[in-house]
């Protein structure tokens, strides 16, 4: 996770989520974002305890795109 940034004053804050260079294929389904909430206060000063957990899983594809080109007319360049 990075590039953390609020949207609407600080009610809706937003990441970006980058799949690791090489994920393991035993990591590539099923993951879910977990936050360390120690060290974060909200407004009233009130710190943070705990994880906060996802509920939504996702999947990293793992797999290079290819493509194929077939022409089919041998005129074509």
């Amino acid at each position: 996770l990075s590039n953390l940034r609020r949207t609407d004053g600080g009610t809706t804050w937003e990441v970006t989520l980058k799949a690791p260079e090489s994920a393991s294929v035993s990591s590539t389904t099923g993951n879910k974002i977990s936050v360390n909430l120690a060290g974060i206060t909200d407004l009233a000063g009130n710190a943070g305890v705990g994880t906060a957990d996802s509920t939504v899983r996702y999947d990293i594809d793992t797999v290079l795109p290819s493509v194929t080109i077939t022409l089919a007319d041998s005129s074509l360049t």
